[in-house]
Order: structure tokens, then C-alpha cells, then sequence
């Protein structure tokens, strides 16, 4: 345990250790590396949980090194802590439906491209993720110890989004992904395969 602490703090500081052998003076050059800040709020659902809506909110963060490799392009690798899952939206509980929450937190590493042009940003790329958290609550009831097992502690995304630069230091984003295999294991004829589908927005805070 102590040695995974270890080795996330020096993930999360290694942005630091980087942007501070760049030249703060070029930042739009190629060749350029930047270290940002990532915060956040993911809207969430599971395709395929019988549940629709991005109803499921949760915190989202962490951190980003990124390099121009092009004059408008810009390749990153992101280090993030998500929480995903889903919920029964209110109008399922106001009709007498079980209130139903899904859970799932994520330490996830994207791999991004991006297209800067002025302002504004377009990127899209695909992300590693392994599950450290799953808490499913149905009707009041954990039933965590009985569905948990099914599910898959990696998951894959696809993802792609926009942004708006404020300023040099402050990035407004958008992104929307989703996982292309289903989080379910294949070998359970009790759950219905799903799948992660999520739309963050995202404050991004460069040094």
C-alpha cells in the first residue's frame, strides 16, 4: 500500500518536475512541455442499466503534462481520479421505482490530441482506466457484495471534446467519451452488459 502511495504522488508531481525544464517564455513553440492542473464535475450513466440520463454526478481531477508537437497541435497524457456510475433520475422514484445508484470510481490515464487554434481547442484520444471503488445501491439495499464480482476493475474509453483558452493560465473544457467494451464480465447471464458513458466539465489550470 505504501509503496502505491509512493508511486501516485510522484505521478502527481512529476508535472512540476517537468514544466520546470521548459522555457515559460515559449509556450506555444514545439517542443514546448506545460504541466496543468485538472478539476472538475463528471455527469454520468451506464448503458444498458435500464436507467437513462447522465443523472449520476461526480468529482473529477488531477493532472497533465502536455508538449506542442506542431504548431497547432499539442499531444498530453493525463494522471485522473473519476467517479462515474449512474442513478434513477427522480421522476422513476416519484413513480414508486426503487431508487438505484451505480458507483464506480476510476483512477484513469488519457492519452490526448489536441487542435489549437487561437482560443479555441478541439481533442479527442482514448483512456486506460482501473476501477478502485464500486458501491451499488438498490432500494436501499448494498448490493455491492453480491453484483460487485461481475464487473471489471479495467475499462477502456473513447473520448473527444472542446475548449475555450481564457487566458494563458485558464482552460475551459468539454468531453464527452464513453467505453467501447462492456464493464461486465461475459461470463454472467444475471447482469445485462454495460457500458460507461459520461460528459465531464473541466477547468483546466496551467503553470
Amino acid at each position: 500500500m505504501k509503496m502505491k502511495r509512493g508511486i501516485l504522488i510522484i505521478w502527481l508531481c512529476l508535472p512540476f518536475f517537468v514544466v520546470a525544464q521548459s522555457n515559460d517564455k515559449q509556450k506555444a513553440e514545439v517542443g514546448t512541455f506545460k504541466a496543468s492542473l485538472i478539476f472538475g464535475v463528471n455527469a454520468a450513466q451506464i448503458h444498458g442499466d435500464d436507467l437513462y440520463g447522465y443523472d449520476k454526478l461526480g468529482l473529477m481531477g488531477g493532472t497533465r503534462v502536455s508538449v506542442r508537437v506542431k504548431p497547432m497541435w499539442e499531444a498530453s497524457i493525463e494522471m485522473l481520479y473519476a467517479q462515474k456510475g449512474s442513478r434513477s433520475p427522480v421522476s422513476l422514484s416519484n413513480a414508486g421505482f426503487p431508487e438505484t445508484i451505480y458507483s464506480l470510481d476510476y483512477v484513469e490515464i488519457p492519452l490526448v490530441m489536441s487542435y489549437v487554434d487561437k482560443g479555441i481547442r478541439f481533442h479527442a484520444g482514448m483512456s486506460y482506466a482501473r476501477m478502485v471503488r464500486l458501491d451499488i445501491l438498490i432500494a436501499s439495499i448494498d448490493e455491492t457484495e453480491q453484483r460487485g464480482p461481475f464487473y471489471n476493475k479495467n475499462d477502456f474509453n473513447l473520448f473527444a471534446g472542446g475548449g475555450y483558452q481564457i487566458n494563458d493560465k485558464w482552460l475551459a473544457e468539454v468531453r464527452w467519451g464513453r467505453s467501447p467494451f462492456t464493464i461486465v464480465t461475459r461470463d454472467t447471464s444475471t447482469i445485462d452488459r454495460q457500458w460507461n458513458v459520461w460528459l465531464s466539465f473541466r477547468g483546466v489550470y496551467t503553470f
